[in-house]
């Protein structure tokens, strides 16, 4: 496999997303969406450290390349892990659901917001799904 030509930031971005997605991948197909969010921890306590957009960016893009080498990793798997990933920093978040199409058609959508702003998707993209749940 060729070497990524990455900065320093985002090989720790890296490293530090790969358990986090590797661990929702396999247990999210045979748990469940609330089973595995208690089982990977409660919000932090106490004082978060301020939220840094670029770091979190990094953090999002890292999801985003380690989920796709996995087979059947889809946006599920990778929002799960960026939201529980801010709550366990301290950085409260909503993730969402939507649906879009027709029964023969039906596709779904998850994607993450904090404080209104989408994290890890597009507002074009979004627009496409009618929101059913946040969590």
């Amino acid at each position: 496999m060729p070497r990524l030509d990455l900065p320093p930031a985002e090989y720790a971005a890296l490293l530090a997303a790969a358990p986090r997605i590797i661990t929702v991948w396999m247990l999210l197909p045979v748990t469940g969406i609330a089973r595995i969010r208690r089982w990977l921890g409660k919000p932090r306590q106490g004082r978060a450290p301020e939220y840094d957009p670029e770091l979190w960016r990094r953090r999002v893009i890292a999801i985003r390349r380690i989920g796709a080498r996995l087979p059947g990793c889809h946006c599920l798997a990778r929002s799960i892990t960026l939201s529980n990933w801010l709550n366990r920093a301290g950085h409260p978040n909503t993730l969402k659901i939507g649906i879009t199409g027709t029964a023969a058609t039906l596709k779904s959508h998850s994607w993450v917001e904090k404080d209104n702003e989408i994290l890890d998707d597009t507002p074009e993209n979004i627009q496409k799904f009618h929101k059913i749940t946040e969590i």
